[in-house]
């Protein structure tokens, strides 16, 4: 059983008051024969000081509570973007594969001549990008899909529960709302990005994850040959 450091406080608050009082009131035993008023007042003292032991237990471990779920958040997000890291989202698109019922899909997605904004405005500018993208893609998914940034400019997002045509009007909504605003950088500028996608659509015979992946990678490899910003399907 824990208590919160509050609670605990509390409790311990009014043990000590209470002992303080049959102290003084002589109607609870002591060790040390309370025969005068320094007696006493070191007796409160100990009493006292026995009493903090509880809440710094509890303060101590609110701490660690608090420090292995901040752990365990970074294990599992992307420090940059605050979505699903790689080891994450597989995990999560595998249990989404093993419950969903009908058939998912893969996106596969990565911005266009991302290595172009690094070199010319600097990696402050690519991290923003990769931010304000990041929020672009998750705020277009359903609250039910799985998103992760893969490495680099490379995001993944798993659809349950879709058909092919849902997901292409997904894939749109993402592949406009990443070009049609312009990204604001600290400096002033403002610059315009676009993203490719690359789809595989799971089928009840077909669940591996990682055949997903490279049938939405070969996907993705086509939409880049012809001509970026766009969306394919595999075949």
């Amino acid at each position: 059983m824990s208590y919160s450091v509050f609670a605990t406080s509390v409790l311990t608050l009014f043990f000590s008051l209470w002992t303080i009082f049959a102290i003084s009131a002589v109607l609870s035993p002591t060790p040390v024969e309370a025969t005068n008023e320094i007696t006493l007042i070191s007796i409160r003292m100990g009493v006292g000081l026995i009493c903090l032991a509880p809440v710094m237990l509890a303060s101590a471990t609110t701490a660690h509570n608090e420090l292995v779920l901040r752990l365990r958040h970074l294990a599992s997000y992307d420090a940059l973007t605050g979505i699903a890291n790689r080891r994450a989202f597989r995990e999560q698109a595998g249990l989404i594969l093993q419950q969903s019922r009908q058939h998912c899909v893969t996106l596969l997605m990565d911005l266009d001549h991302f290595k172009n904004v690094n070199d010319t405005l600097g990696h402050a500018a690519g991290d923003a990008v990769l931010v304000a993208s990041a929020q672009r893609i998750r705020d277009s998914l359903r609250t039910d899909d799985a998103l992760g940034r893969l490495g680099g400019e490379e995001f993944a997002a798993l659809l349950s529960d879709c058909t092919v045509s849902e997901a292409m009007e997904i894939a749109e909504n993402i592949r406009r709302a990443v070009q049609e605003e312009p990204i604001h950088l600290d400096n002033g500028q403002a610059i315009h990005v676009t993203l490719s996608i690359g789809l595989a659509v799971a089928s009840e015979e077909t669940q591996d994850f990682d055949l997903l992946l490279r049938q939405a990678d070969e996907a993705l490899y086509e939409a880049k040959k012809n001509g970026r910003n766009r969306i394919a399907l595999a075949a």
